[in-house]
């Protein structure tokens, strides 16, 4: 798979996700990527919020290809949202930070 693909597929994800409160699927990780970025916080993105598929794959990367990954992911997302001159200055200025949770 592409790195493309699989971030397509990490993007897919999020955007399908949603909890108790956040009921409009996606609504939860676009949250949190703004406001770690707004509030330079560590992003916690959780594991099991990837279908097996994923899990498995990501497990397989070496860590500095999916801090790349995932990096890049957050970047598109929060591009999509706030557009790209907010994201550009995020990852300029090194805002966007997450850890596995």
């Amino acid at each position: 798979m592409t790195e493309s693909a699989m971030v397509d597929k990490i993007k897919d994800s999020w955007a399908k996700y949603k909890d108790s409160r956040h009921k409009i699927a996606g609504d939860y990780y676009y949250d949190e990527f703004v406001q770690g970025v707004l509030n330079n916080q560590i992003i916690k993105i959780r594991i099991n919020h990837f279908d097996v598929y994923l899990q498995k794959h990501l497990g397989e990367f070496s860590t500095s290809y999916l801090k790349r990954l995932i990096n890049r992911c957050i970047y598109e997302v929060i591009s999509s949202i706030k557009g790209g001159g907010f994201a550009y200055m995020a990852n300029k200025e090194n805002r966007i930070n997450w850890c596995f949770a």
